[in-house]
């Protein structure tokens, strides 16, 4: 199917998306923290990313910032994996550059139907 690039600093979560998106014909890439995820996305260009916001080294902010200014990884949807739940959040994010969100805890349904929209556009 798709290359999806995991971005995440909680095991676990990272864990769980591999489990369940390759269990959906997915390849999932995973990296740790931001600075990781612009180097995978610079060196495999995934179909696309999900992202935690709030990483060590490189936040999801800044790393959507690197990505958004670089031609080979400017178009790839991204989608945010936040706590941060305020509109005003949200509206921030969406003028980084992010595609969608998907708020913590995750809903694993409601996330396979947002990827499944991202890779149809």
């Amino acid at each position: 199917m798709s290359t999806i690039l995991v971005i995440d600093d909680e095991d676990l979560l990272q864990d769980l998306m591999v489990h369940v998106l390759s269990s959906e014909g997915h390849e999932i890439l995973k990296a740790s923290d931001g600075k990781e995820g612009v180097e995978m996305a610079r060196k495999h260009i995934p179909d696309l990313i999900i992202t935690d916001m709030s990483m060590p080294k490189m936040t999801g902010w800044q790393m959507i910032e690197v990505l958004r200014k670089d031609e080979r990884t400017k178009a790839i949807p991204i989608i945010a994996l936040t706590a941060h739940k305020t509109t005003d959040d949200h509206i921030a994010g969406y003028a980084a550059g992010v595609d969608d969100y998907e708020e913590k805890p995750v809903n694993m349904a409601r996330l396979k139907g947002k990827i499944a929209k991202l890779l149809k556009a």
